[in-house]
């Protein structure tokens, strides 16, 4: 009976340093670009965020701004003036 019980300990403790390990490996991938940033960041990583973010928005704003254009052109093209 003591060497079932202790065994089961020794698994749980396994299975729990398992997790804890998993968890560091992925803790990355859970923070989006709109998630809070972590308490621990630095300034450095802060600023980078940021950045990231900011060329996101600024290809995103260009892929509007082009397509918009090109449907104005198309339709002049297509209807005339």
């Amino acid at each position: 009976m003591s060497w079932n019980w202790s065994y089961s300990k020794r698994k749980q403790k396994e299975m729990a340093e398992k997790s804890a390990s998993y968890q560091k490996e992925n803790d990355s991938y859970r923070y989006t670009m709109y998630s809070k940033p972590q308490q621990n960041t630095t300034k450095w990583q802060v600023e980078r965020e940021r950045e990231r973010r900011m060329k996101i928005i600024t290809v995103v704003m260009l892929s509007l701004m082009s397509m918009t254009f090109i449907t104005i052109i198309a339709y002049f093209a297509t209807y005339g003036v």
